[in-house]
């Protein structure tokens, strides 16, 4: 990549064939973290169902300065010129820029405690600030390209589908084959719904019974938008909520409430 690369494509208002290419390359080769997101007018974000994938500023500079293909000797030479053609990227709508929102119950609380609390990812739809390159600030993934599973995913499909079709002129053994296939299928599918039945009624009576403060989730990323393997892990989530009345009216020891 040369020096005016970003600024050459600026007229044009999109990526040229090798900026593609590594923004293909950040965006699958990598494992992100994810959360979920609010926009800070309050309204639903259209084509956000669920959580995001999101990335710090250093984190993504970092990667492609490190890389043999996209750093030196082949691609950026200097940490700067990356830092200007990623920011022109980012006014692609590529990514985008957001804000971590802790749940915060103490004020004083030192930056170890803060990274353990539940956070979600506050997006400011009216105004996005310029890139930059820090561990302080970061952006969520807006860029979906089909990837090669996507692709496999398609060839599958339409193999699958015209097999199918031909089910009546299969020999004897291969539609019995497909006959058991078939019901395993259907035994699978209906033992994932009467998972998600019974997590629901084991939450529910485990949330009654202690009036709320005690929630399990029995397969919590079983619904979740995450990989199949994904889906069945962890076995189960635990959390325990103190009563909001012990909290208002604190007791101090050896004393009781009246």
């Amino acid at each position: 990549m040369t020096e005016n690369e970003g600024q050459e494509n600026t007229d044009e208002y999109k990526m040229n064939k090798r900026q593609e290419q590594m923004m293909y390359w950040l965006r699958y080769s990598f494992k992100y973290k994810r959360a979920s997101v609010r926009a800070n007018t309050g309204k639903k974000i259209e084509n956000l169902d669920g959580q995001v994938e999101y990335f710090s500023g250093k984190q993504i500079i970092d990667a492609i300065m490190e890389s043999e293909i996209w750093g030196r000797p082949n691609g950026f030479q200097s940490r700067e010129n990356c830092i200007a053609v990623i920011s022109f990227i980012m006014s692609l709508g590529t990514f985008l820029r957001v804000h971590k929102e802790y749940k915060i119950t103490k004020e004083n609380i030192s930056k170890k405690q803060l990274s353990k609390k539940k956070y979600r990812l506050l997006l400011n739809v009216e105004e996005q600030p310029p890139f930059e390159d820090s561990a302080e600030e970061f952006y969520m993934w807006n860029y979906h390209p089909p990837s090669r599973y996507d692709l496999l995913y398609a060839i599958l499909a339409i193999f699958g589908s015209l097999t199918f079709v031909m089910y009546p002129i299969w020999p004897e053994k291969t539609r019995q084959v497909g006959y058991y296939l078939g019901l395993g299928g259907t035994g699978f599918l209906g033992l994932c719904l009467g998972l998600c039945l019974l997590r629901s009624l084991i939450y529910w009576a485990i949330w009654l019974l202690s009036l709320g403060r005690h929630h399990l989730y029995i397969l919590p990323n079983l619904t979740e938008d995450v990989g199949f393997l994904d889906s069945f892990m962890p076995l189960y989530s635990y959390k325990r909520y103190e009563s909001k009345r012990k909290k208002e009216n604190p007791v101090a020891p050896g004393k009781k409430n009246i």
